[in-house]
């Protein structure tokens, strides 16, 4: 599985705006990416289970929206939309997610990818799942 998220890099990588993304072939969804933008990046007819679900922080309630795509699950919120001079409908990616080995990150990581090269590229893994081979990679800020 790679997850993109909010969780700390490996403090030795040099991080680059394009590490916040996976790609398959011409498609690339990134982290933060508004809701718009990815709606002109993916085909709306592949979409699948799409979910909704509202939760209340600091008083305020606001929504995440899941989508699955192609064997990757893409989470949007409108969270703390008022601190960050959104509007309350202005959605962004707040994660990322796959275990289809189609998706790859920026530096070419697939989730049958092999361990060491995942290690060179991204340092070592903050987590690792012994299930069916899958690497979790967890990126993020």
């Amino acid at each position: 599985m790679i997850m993109l998220s909010n969780i700390s890099f490996t403090p030795e990588i040099q991080i680059v705006d394009e590490d916040f993304s996976l790609r398959r072939g011409k498609i690339v969804v990134k982290l933060n990416m508004n809701k718009s933008d990815l709606l002109k990046a993916i085909n709306l007819d592949e979409l699948r289970n799409t979910t909704e679900r509202n939760v209340t922080l600091k008083n305020k309630k606001y929504k995440y929206i899941n989508y699955n795509f192609q064997g990757l699950s893409i989470t949007l919120s409108n969270v703390y939309w008022d601190e960050s001079g959104r509007k309350e409908d202005d959605f962004v990616v707040k994660s990322l997610e796959t275990k289809n080995n189609q998706w790859e990150t920026y530096r070419g990581i697939t989730v049958s990818g092999d361990i060491n090269k995942g290690e060179s590229v991204y340092g070592k893994l903050i987590k690792s799942e012994g299930q069916s081979g899958f690497l979790l990679y967890l990126l993020g800020l």
